[in-house]
């Protein structure tokens, strides 16, 4: 990401995609299917306890351990514990996970794999290096942003039972059609139209402006503005995603109807600096989602909204909710 030279950028980054590509991240869907059962299990628990869940931290310890399934082929056991096992979503300690995995010769589909072949077959393009950053990234940027989105969509679909019962009538009728499976796969999920997180990436976009990018030698002309040589520039997502000339008068409600026709966002960036992990997001909010909406009923707690952050990105600070089992159908994994 600190890389200014275009070209020396691309060439780099032709060396990560591998590991996040929907074919390789689809050889890891078990692995992900584990850890949404491993929630499910700790949300029947909280459901027969009548303990109040927040998902501020349940959702998490969902994303890292996620991470690290994907990643390193080993769970941090956050999900399992419950808690934040050693401060480690705090004080970054599971970085150690990087050069123990990076020792393990055994083969796996995991991303680590992905980028060590190809530093076997091409040492002159990636090296130690590059790959310890590109696994080191993963977990600072590819948890607490999906985790805050995760957040802001059960908070926005638990105030709205309309939509949460339309949402739910959805992954019914997928299921009666033997379209949806308990734990959803993403083929299934990729295919429900009204399932749009995309929505909630809009109006929550996790971080607030782009990589910001530095205008070359001879200055740019953007639209009818000149910018000189040298001058930092960054497309602001937060601005454009919460523009009504885009997006019409509502553009600061949550309207998830309103993916129903075509829009575009640009939430992980665009061109070379874009997030390499956006379908992996989309691939483990869209499942664990699904499975839960489907089968849980939630009573919302947190009734105010309040936005936090840090660096760059914006998160919900607490969304708790009582959860109950759904008693009308429903398909929960045991």
């Amino acid at each position: 990401m600190s890389e200014l030279d275009p070209a020396r950028h691309i060439h780099m980054q032709r060396n990560i995609p591998a590991g996040y590509s929907i074919s390789s991240i689809a050889k890891g869907e078990p692995s992900v299917d584990e850890a949404i059962k491993l929630m499910i299990r700790q949300l029947d628990d909280c459901a027969d306890t009548k303990t109040i869940i927040d998902f501020g931290e349940w959702y998490l310890y969902f994303t890292f351990d996620v991470i690290g399934r994907v990643t390193f082929s080993k769970p941090f056991r956050l999900l399992q514990e419950g808690q934040d096992i050693g401060n480690a979503i705090a004080i970054g300690e599971y970085l150690e996970s990087v050069s123990g995995r990076m020792a393990d010769k055994e083969a796996q589909d995991d991303m680590m794999e992905h980028w060590m072949a190809t530093w076997r077959k091409h040492p002159h393009r990636m090296g130690e290096t590059e790959i310890q950053c590109a696994a080191l990234v993963n977990l600072g940027a590819g948890a607490g942003s999906v985790g805050a989105v995760l957040q802001a969509f059960t908070q926005r679909i638990a105030a709205s039972p309309d939509r949460y019962r339309r949402l739910r009538e959805e992954l019914d009728g997928a299921a009666s059609r033997d379209e949806l499976d308990a734990i959803p796969s993403w083929v299934q999920v990729h295919k429900l139209p009204y399932l749009r997180i995309k929505e909630t990436v809009r109006v929550h976009t996790s971080f607030q402006i782009g990589m910001p990018r530095v205008v070359p030698k001879g200055g740019l002309t953007i639209g009818n503005r000149k910018f000189k040589e040298g001058t930092v520039l960054s497309v602001p997502a937060w601005t454009l995603h919460h523009d009504p000339a885009i997006w019409g008068g509502d553009a600061d409600q949550w309207v998830p109807e309103r993916w129903l026709d075509s829009y575009e966002l640009i939430p992980f960036g665009q061109g070379y600096n874009q997030c390499p992990g956006q379908q992996l997001a989309y691939f483990e909010m869209s499942k664990l989602l699904a499975a839960m909406i489907r089968n849980y009923d939630l009573e919302l707690v947190t009734k105010k909204w309040v936005d936090s952050g840090n660096f760059l990105a914006m998160a919900q600070s607490c969304c708790k909710c009582l959860v109950k089992k759904r008693v009308d159908g429903g398909e929960l994994y045991h």
